[in-house]
């Protein structure tokens, strides 16, 4: 008997900010900025600062490089101005013993961090307009100020940095006005807005664009964005050489924060290599014919929209049909509504069997070609169109076999309610209480008396019909019809080297059409060849769907908001999401709503032949497959073995070609490659000594094992004998954490995780257990920067000079935990961290990068220091707390729970279930409205934040709203006896023009 859980549903939303002037057609044109190729500054300075390790990482000593164009023409170190006599004598015999690399071979300079600022850097960052060099900027940046507070305007949200003081006549110490202050507003773990903040007194040069003169934001180029952006990879310095062929590496090192010659070498090795990286990405990124200058490229997703904005794209016009009224904000609305993510689940848990491993090529460029989407996104205007008899009786005679034929997809473009009576659709729901946040499972749904209708994609809906054979009910269907072609049309050079006009060729087609002849290409070198094929696939990715749905989290600001989606209603929130330039939904969820379809045919025609999957991640599906097929034990599998065993069926090789081969009628890009691919895992090595270490070119296929214990956690393996190889194991619910240190070598242990994955593959298979891992009992712990407001306010007991006194002045800037500094976080092991929950004060455990001995809370900075263990002693000392270790990490792995599931008795899978799993019914028991879904989950889930909403929105009924619904309901007299309020108070209430209160409300 099914259960079903009574569960609240999340939905996105669409929302506008009421304070918000309306923007006209002549706002909405696309402003052209100037030639930033020819604009780009010679003048560079590159620099690197280094740092104490303890909590505040002061600054200690720096150094820098100043190039016109290649040439270098200055080299220097700068110290702390507070930096002790020993250290300076350090740095200062250094500096003798030196030269500068520059052509005259001077001794290097030493500057003071006052000096350096002084005739270096703003010198050329805001008067000469040059460029600013780093890598990871933001650190550098706040390591040279002298002072923070909360940046306002554009950087609303982020921190603004003073870096000069001086002394007035009565001995005052005040910030020089003359000099501009530097705002930083991380966007993310990888990105950050950076700029000078409104012009300085005498200090103002103007940049003229567009006939007006506009203040000086400054040129800071930040590398590890900048190569983020080009190779889509978030890399080390180490990492972006390699990726940028520059042989040299960073010197090793094997203490930080001291001032030592050996430690300067290090650092002047890491500007050298700064300066070549800026020189080879640079280049690079010349080579894209686009006119956003490389300072604003923060992703791969902004040189998608630059190449979208070259090609003369723009988000087309949204025309709704006028008879029944729906709203252009509205129509956005249900299309936010129906927006689901990639489909991620396990079906298999903790059953190691031989897979398949099939991966969709191109999974959301072929969604977008199959469906014709290219032609909405060049269309003048959509037009939407009602369309409910139609698309009900379109459902009705679908079939799956219909669904392999591409005329089929065509039908696509069309937002659905239903009313879902036991229909087998997406559902983000908070499926258990003890994991953070909304998760969505593709589950049974049925309606409650305040959920009666979901927005969902026609697509979703025949992966209804197709799973059970029935078709949802629709209560509405909106289709959208593409209208005319924008005239601002114009072809484009793919990195200078690949044509595409978009008026005659469908983009997303085309960049993976010209990445499958690239890669075939042996006449271009073989960099040549990686370099170019690298680009394509990060371009194809980044402008295939995520632009579409591209909402900002504008941390520290309030606004009021409209919010369209299930519902409609205004709500205050204290984070707004401002959309992107092609944030367009209607979009984002057709595509991912026709990836969602892709992998359900897939699950079709293995159930069809009697067979399941073990795990499926957004455009990849584990099939339970060997050579030859048959049955292999597994708990509560439907077949039986001759020993009675229970068991599955898994298919043969043969079979899976079968399967893959009906996806050949749905490539959309007539190259011969194939649509459902089998991946490199599936394959041995081909031997060949010229080829590259694991080439798989002869395509020779092996068995392929697979583990997995719940959705985005498995791993697949090969076996020889009682050796076990990792093919691929993911880093998702370990990856946060820290490397542990090989105590032999010295160093990190890189492939910990396969490591991991390896002792837990062993373990179900019954093989001899590894050699102990001599790194499993080291404290685990996760790296903690501090990237806003918020995080720095963890701090403010640190920070203040009197812990108990927190309103009162700070401690001296240099002295204090600083923003974008980067301390240690130890999680403690479960039992205590639940028993500190439970009580009045919160344990958050936090020490300085590389320290381990002593830790103290966060939330009580004052209190006695900390010991953290990572194993329980019984010493009965108080201070002595236990975290985890990284053996208790691999130990508690494999009991994470699929909640979105349920085991083969009926109940959501638990730590311990096993064996098949099924899906979980839901019954919605109302709508919550969410925002973009968070990023920081991780961090939720450890402690480090207290609250869900403090990093993802959930929007609220306005209570003034709910007040004007009861007052509109009655009479003007009813309501004037009920709030006590003047006839015409009541009437400006219920018209909208002033808010009602708490006290009305409870009237």
């Amino acid at each position: 008997m099914e259960r079903w859980m009574q569960l609240p549903m999340a939905v996105r939303a669409h929302t506008v900010r009421i304070d918000e002037k309306p923007s006209t057609d002549k706002q909405r044109k696309r402003i052209k900025t100037h030639d930033w190729q020819q604009a780009w500054p010679e003048l560079t300075i590159v620099l690197d600062c280094e740092t104490t390790v303890e909590h505040s990482q002061r600054l200690t000593f720096g150094c820098y490089r100043v190039l016109d164009g290649e040439e270098l023409i200055e080299e220097g170190l700068l110290v702390a101005d507070d930096l002790s006599d020993r250290d300076r004598s350090t740095v200062d015999a250094y500096a003798r013993a030196h030269r500068q690399e520059s052509e005259g071979k001077q001794p290097l300079i030493v500057h003071t961090r006052e000096t350096f600022l002084r005739e270096v850097f703003f010198p050329i960052a805001y008067d000469a307009q040059g460029v600013v060099v780093a890598f990871n900027m933001p650190f550098d940046l706040s390591r040279l100020a002298c002072e923070v507070s909360l940046a306002r305007g554009r950087f609303k949200g982020g921190f603004s940095f003073t870096f000069l003081n001086y002394t007035d006549a009565p001995g005052i110490v005040r910030p020089d006005k003359l000099v501009p202050r530097i705002a930083v507003k991380a966007l993310d773990s990888k990105r950050a807005r950076i700029g000078f903040t409104s012009a300085w007194k005498k200090r103002d040069p103007k940049q003229v664009r567009d006939g007006k003169k506009r203040s000086w934001r400054g040129h800071f180029l930040d590398l590890r964005t900048l190569t983020f952006a080009l190779t889509g990879k978030a890399t080390t310095v180490n990492g972006a050489c390699e990726a940028f062929g520059i042989e040299a590496r960073k010197q090793p090192i094997e203490e930080h924060g001291k001032v030592t010659p050996l430690y300067i070498d290090y650092a002047r090795q890491d500007v050298r290599l700064t300066a070549e990286l800026y020189r080879r990405a640079l280049t690079e990124y010349r080579r894209h014919p686009l006119e956003l200058p490389p300072d604003r490229a923060y992703s791969p997703a902004s040189i998608g929209k630059g190449y979208l904005k070259a090609m003369g794209v723009s988000v087309p016009r949204l025309v709704p049909d006028p008879a029944p009224g729906v709203s252009v904000n509205e129509v956005l609305g249900y299309a936010m509504a129906a927006y689901y993510g990639g489909r991620a689940e396990c079906r298999l848990r903790k059953v190691p069997v031989p897979v398949a491993y099939c991966d969709l090529r191109a999974a959301y460029p072929s969604t977008n070609t199959l469906i014709g989407l290219w032609r909405f996104l060049t269309a003048q205007r959509l037009e939407v169109v009602h369309a409910t008899a139609e698309t009900q009786a379109f459902l009705e005679r679908m079939t799956a076999a219909n669904c392999f034929r591409p005329e089929i997809w065509r039908e696509l473009p069309v937002l659905v309610e239903v009313e879902p009576d036991g229909d087998i659709l997406p559902v983000r729901a908070p499926y258990s209480a003890e994991q953070a946040g909304f998760t969505i499972g593709v589950n049974p749904l049925r309606p409650s008396a305040r959920v009666d209708t979901v927005w969902y994609t026609l697509a979703d809906c025949l992966v209804a019909k197709i799973i059970t054979g029935g078709a949802p009910r629709i209560r509405r269907a909106l289709r959208f019809v593409p209208k005319g072609r924008q005239r601002s049309l114009q072809p484009v050079a793919l990195r200078g080297q690949v044509t595409v006009n978009p008026r005659t060729e469908d983009f997303f087609r085309e960049v993976v059409r010209a990445r499958g002849r690239v890669k075939a290409d042996t006449s271009l070198p073989k960099a040549e060849r990686d370099a170019l094929s690298l680009f394509l696939k990060t371009l194809a990715s980044a402008t295939s769907y995520g632009v579409f749905v591209e909402l900002n989290r504008q941390e520290g600001e309030e606004a009021e908001v409209e919010v369209f989606s299930a519902q409609h209603f205004t709500a205050e929130i204290g984070a707004p999401e401002e959309p992107g330039s092609f944030y367009f939904p209607p979009l984002a969820a057709l595509i991912t709503g026709g990836a969602r379809l892709m992998l359900v045919l897939a699950e079709h025609e293995m159930r069809r032949r009697g067979c399941t999957h073990v795990f499926m991640d957004t455009d990849s599906i584990a099939i339970v497959a060997s050579e030859h097929g048959g049955l292999i034990p597994c708990p509560s599998g439907p077949h039986r073995l001759p020993d009675g065993q229970e068991a599955i069926r898994a298919l043969s090789w043969a079979e899976v070609q079968e399967i893959r081969a009906l996806f050949a009628g749905l490539d959309p890009y007539g190259d011969r490659g194939e649509l459902l691919e089998l991946e490199k895992e599936n394959f041995g090595p081909c031997g060949v000594a010229e080829h590259e270490e694991g080439c798989t070119c002869t395509k020779v296929q092996r068995e392929l094992g697979c583990l997995a214990i719940a959705a985005k956690r498995y791993a697949l393996f090969t076996r020889d004998g009682d050796t076990v190889t990792i093919r691929k194991g993911t880093e998702h619910g370990l990856g946060a954490y820290l490397p542990p240190m090989d105590p032999k070598a010295g160093e990190q242990v890189k492939d910990w995780i396969d490591q991991a994955w390896e002792r837990m593959v062993r373990e179900v298979l019954g093989l001899p257990a590894t050699p102990e891992l001599e790194w499993g009992g080291q404290l685990a712990t996760t790296r903690l920067a501090i990237s806003t407001p918020q995080m720095l306010g963890w701090f403010r007991r640190w920070n203040a000079l009197d812990p108990k006194n927190l309103g009162e002045a700070q401690k001296p800037y240099r002295r204090r935990v600083k923003p974008f500094g980067f301390l240690q976080h130890a999680p403690l092991a479960a039992g205590l961290r639940e028993a500190a929950d439970a009580g009045s004060a919160k344990r958050n455990l936090v020490a300085p990068y590389g320290e381990r001995k002593w830790w103290v809370n966060l939330h009580a900075p004052e209190a006695a220091l900390s010991r953290v263990v990572p194993y329980h002693q019984s010493t009965g000392d108080t201070s002595v707390l236990v975290g985890r270790n990284y053996g208790d990490l691999m130990d508690a792995h494999p009991f994470h729970p699929e909640t979105k599931s349920l085991g083969s008795d009926g109940l959501p899978c638990r730590q311990r279930t096993t064996g098949l799993l099924n899906r979980r019914p839901v019954v919605a028991t109302e709508t919550v409205v969410i925002g973009k879904e968070a990023n920081e989950l991780e961090q939720v889930e450890t402690g480090l934040i207290d609250e869900l909403e403090d990093v993802q929105t959930v929007y609220r009924r306005d209570q003034s709203e709910q007040m004007r619904e009861r007052l509109r309901g009655m009479s003007v007299k009813e309501a004037m006896v009920l709030t006590g309020l003047s006839r015409r108070q009541v009437f400006y209430l219920r018209s909208g023009q002033r808010k009602s209160r708490r006290s009305h409300l409870r009237a």
